[in-house]
């Protein structure tokens, strides 16, 4: 038996699960992580929480990540969009018309 082996025991699958999400949950990217959500998320929250109704169809949401409304991006055939922005924009639509600040485009 090699020395590597030696020191090798089994574990159960509950153990090994733990250890997992252990190790997953300290990572060290090396930068902070910026939660993102896939538009499809976003469009099934929008609808189940009805948050907007009718709700925003894909192209128009597409089109406020573009315009920046919402900050997201494509990556790999994918939108996303970054779950503070979504959340800023959701609690911007449920204030009131004497809290809400209207951001008009520089000119």
């Amino acid at each position: 038996m090699s020395d590597d082996n030696k020191n090798l025991h089994l574990i159960s699958t509950s153990e090994a699960e733990e250890l997992d999400s252990t190790d997953a949950a300290n990572y060290d990217f090396g930068f902070e992580i910026r939660p993102a959500l896939r538009l499809g998320y976003i469009e099934q929250i929008i609808k189940e929480k009805h948050i907007l109704k009718p709700a925003p169809s894909r192209q128009s949401l597409i089109k406020m990540i573009r315009k920046g409304e919402l900050e997201g991006k494509l990556v790999r055939n994918m939108w996303i969009v970054y779950e503070d922005s979504f959340q800023a924009w959701v609690h911007a639509l449920s204030e009131t018309s004497e809290q809400a600040t209207i951001q008009k485009p520089a000119v």
